[in-house]
């Protein structure tokens, strides 16, 4: 006879099988999880060997190789007996290995198989001068021929200032153009890469966390995999001289040489010859923006056309609406003023007109990161004092040659036959303000494509209408 201890229910015999066989299980677990932890901390000793290597003056390329049961390593980095150098770059070496021998260590205690593990990091140095070097490190590994992994890493050393360079002092102000760099990425992405271009835009906004080295004439730039939604590394080669003019006073001393500078003049003035003599040019205008709902649509119909237009931009609107502001600017329109509250200027004194055209600039560059250089006055009323300003401040006065009315006649087809009166050199007004005009872009666009148009901003198209000084230009 059994006997109940008070307080316990009996336990009837179907639940005390249960019990023993969790009991068993449990047990199981934890004698294989001791096994494998014991496999881990009492492993055969490691193999090491150390090389060094003189590379060039103040650098070496330090070697290990390690062996065990379980793996193999293969590590290459360099060594400049700088610690503000060494440092990061030994520090990032070191966390890719102890990551590597936690998955090893996870892969044991999970399954307790026999791993076959292989890591190799490998170092290429790159000598730009006799202080600069770029450095490249690529990581590759795999264990059980499976959980096969790549990464890379790069850094930029200058030896006589003791430190690892970063691309804000090879790009001068890498931050504020950031569209124009997104535009030469996506120019020189290598054919068949897949990509999100939302990611790219992101990454450019922190252009110091993208990897880069200077190779030869280009600057590479490196996308680890699923930084920019690609499976794979991403390599983007962009020759220095279409970079030159985004490069810092210093590096264009060191990176640009003769030949280079000759080269870029010349290319320089063929597209000048290129744009006078070739094709039908117009500037597209768009004013008293950003709007939340009409300005995306304006934007997505020009992207499908790779056609670059003109914003005149209120500056009260930009700084209420500083994303679409930007996004205006980083798809690579021209950002051009039009007053802080589209008032007209003939009617106010001095005081008002130096902050409707100057004060209206500052806030258009505090919200895009662009300062416009041209200004567009509201109603096309001006004086001699709006072009003083102007001209003090740098901003050329803008008019129209083609009025579409699409403020007058809110009709998409009314503004899509008023448009039919543009020609070679014409600067075309409208707004992205109001519905009609988006609804009527699609149909300008291609209209203006099949009759041979080429799209320009208005500072692009300037020079063909002789425009220089603060004018005011009214397209042809």
């Amino acid at each position: 006879m059994v006997k109940m201890i008070k307080g316990v229910k009996r336990i009837k015999w179907p639940g005390w099988v249960v019990i023993f066989l969790l009991f068993l299980g449990l047990t199981f677990m934890i004698g294989k999880t001791a096994q494998a932890i014991q496999k881990i901390t009492h492993k055969e000793a490691i193999s090491v060997k150390i090389n060094s290597e003189q590379i060039d003056t103040g650098i070496k390329l330090q070697s290990e190789t390690k062996e065990a049961d379980s793996f193999t390593s293969f590590v290459t980095y360099p060594y400049t007996e700088i610690e503000a150098i060494d440092l990061p770059i030994r520090k990032w070496v070191l966390e890719q290995e102890k990551l590597f021998h936690e998955e090893i260590e996870q892969i044991e205690m999970m399954f307790g198989e026999n791993i076959e593990a292989h890591f190799n990091l490998q170092t290429e140095i790159k000598k730009i001068n006799d202080d600069l070097f770029s450095i490249l490190m690529t990581v590759e590994q795999h264990v059980n021929e499976e959980n096969e992994y790549s990464l890379l890493q790069t850094f930029t050393i200058d030896l006589q200032a003791e430190k690892i360079v970063e691309l804000n002092d090879i790009i001068n102000k890498a931050e504020e153009i950031g569209n124009e760099l997104f535009l030469l990425f996506k120019d020189n992405i290598p054919e068949k890469s897949t990509f999100d271009e939302d990611s790219l835009r992101g990454k450019l906004q922190n252009i110091q966390h993208i990897n880069w080295v200077i190779d030869n004439d280009n600057i590479n730039f490196y996308f680890n995999p699923n930084e920019i939604g690609n499976k794979k590394i991403i390599e983007i080669n962009i020759p220095l001289i279409k970079l030159h003019k985004y490069l810092t006073d210093e590096m264009t001393s060191i990176l640009i040489s003769d030949e280079m500078a000759q080269e870029i003049k010349r290319e320089s003035s063929d597209e000048s010859d290129k744009l006078k003599t070739n094709g039908k040019y117009i500037a597209l205008t768009f004013d008293d923006g950003p709007d939340e709902e009409v300005t995306p649509r304006i934007l997505e119909t020009l992207r499908e056309y790779n056609a670059k237009a003109t914003f005149y931009m209120l500056s009260q609107k930009a700084t209420n609406n500083p994303e679409l502001a930007k996004q205006v600017a980083d798809e690579g329109h021209e950002i051009g003023n039009h007053s802080i509250t589209h008032a007209n200027l003939n009617t106010v004194g001095a005081s008002r007109i130096h902050s409707e055209v100057v004060g209206s600039m500052e806030q258009i560059e505090k919200a895009t990161g662009v300062k416009p250089t041209t200004f567009r006055p509201p109603y096309g009323e001006f004086n001699q004092t709006v072009i003083n300003q102007a001209a003090d401040s740098n901003q050329s006065i803008i008019m129209w040659s083609v009025d579409t009315l699409d403020w007058k006649h809110r009709n998409a087809n009314s503004v899509f036959e008023n448009m039919k009166l543009a020609r070679s050199g014409s600067i075309v007004l409208m707004h992205d303000i109001h519905a009609t005009t988006a609804d009527a872009l699609p149909q300008i666009m291609e209209y203006l494509t099949e009759q041979g148009f080429e799209f320009v901003t208005v500072s692009e198209l300037l020079p063909l209408i002789d425009g220089e000084g603060a004018g005011p230009y009214y397209g042809n």
